[in-house]
């Protein structure tokens, strides 16, 4: 029994000599506080563990919040995109009314309800196929298979995808024009000539016939665009001819040097038509001349030209002259069309 305490007043005095002022300052505290002082300390402790304790908790919401704020947003195909023939109309998808007046994108795996007496046009991204629904009616449309990894649809991808796409395609050289309709092939056969002028330049236009070289050409001096083919100054008949290959070459008024030229195709199937003049009619135009096989991409170009400014500044319609600008080579146009996509903010 003697050894054990021995030992134990060994053990204490080596504590008391590794923390004398800590133990002391202790035991002094608690022999001089009174309870109520006691209960006071007891209560600044419990708050500094408190407070530390919520300071923890705030950094974790803050880097929590900071997480969801940098996280990448989710990238949502389109499953069909709407086009309004009857003005303001009002559709419910996935329960929540959304009224629109030009074109609505719809974003994929939702439910659309038509309602009673609204008229539209169902857009659907994949193939550009078109169907008009008179309400009321529901719809599921299938969702459009993802592009390959790297490729852009132009009606499928996300629209992040095409906001951060870069043009790789060729670009005019310094001082040359380019010829943006016709392009390739027209559906017309009195196609309105356009091209991207120089601000204060004014043009000579000439239209020949590369089958026929012996036949005058149609010309227009000092002018600008847009131009009918029949305003152009000729001895043949007022329009082109169907099925028929053409050059348009255009010239900085005065000068004989070439800065712009154009070689098309009048379809086998060209008429002496015009241009639709309803909005809902340009944007299916449109869609109908991209689509094409060949694509038509100088009447889709002049179709969506024609559009108002709000149905031109909506998604279905940005997308197209995207895809229509990436043809022509329209490079400063593509950027310009992906800031207004970014504009638009996420799919509602």
């Amino acid at each position: 029994m003697k050894n054990v305490r021995k030992k134990a007043r060994r053990v204490l005095l080596s504590l008391s000599a590794l923390f004398p002022l800590h133990v002391a300052r202790i035991m002094d505290e608690l022999f001089r506080l009174t309870p109520e002082e006691r209960r006071r300390r007891r209560i600044i402790r419990l708050a500094a563990a408190g407070f530390v304790v919520a300071v923890v908790f705030a950094g974790v919401a803050v880097s929590f919040f900071m997480r969801a704020w940098n996280k990448e947003p989710e990238l949502v195909m389109p499953a069909a995109y709407l086009v309004s023939t009857g003005g303001a109309t009002t559709v419910r998808v996935d329960g929540k009314n959304i009224p629109f007046e030009t074109t609505l994108a719809v974003p994929s795996g939702s439910a659309i309800d038509v309602p009673a007496r609204a008229n539209i046009i169902v857009v659907h991204p994949e193939d550009a196929s078109s169907k008009k629904i008179k309400g009321p009616e529901t719809l599921r449309p299938e969702p459009a298979r993802e592009p390959k990894k790297d490729a852009v649809d132009f009606l499928v991808s996300p629209k992040e995808i095409l906001i951060t796409a870069r043009y790789g395609g060729p670009r005019e050289s310094t001082g040359r024009v380019l010829v943006t309709s016709p392009f390739g092939v027209t559906r017309f056969t009195n196609p309105t000539i356009t091209w991207e002028p120089r601000p204060g330049v004014r043009y000579d236009v000439a239209v020949v016939d590369p089958a026929d070289p012996v036949a005058p050409p149609r010309v227009a001096i000092n002018v600008l665009p847009p131009l009918r083919i029949d305003q152009l100054e000729t001895t043949q008949d007022r329009v082109l001819r169907a099925d028929r290959i053409y050059n348009v070459i255009v010239r900085e008024a005065g000068s004989e040097t070439q800065v712009g030229a154009m070689r098309f195709l009048v379809s086998p199937g060209a008429t002496d038509a015009s241009l639709p003049l309803a909005p809902a009619d340009l944007v299916m135009e449109a869609i109908d001349a991209l689509w094409s096989k060949p694509a038509r991409m100088g009447d889709g170009w002049l179709a969506l030209s024609r559009l108002p400014a709000d149905w031109a500044e909506s998604e279905l319609v940005l997308r197209l002259r995207m895809r229509a600008a990436a043809e022509l080579g329209l490079f400063d146009e593509i950027e310009k069309i992906q800031y207004q996509l970014w504009m638009l903010g996420p799919m509602r």
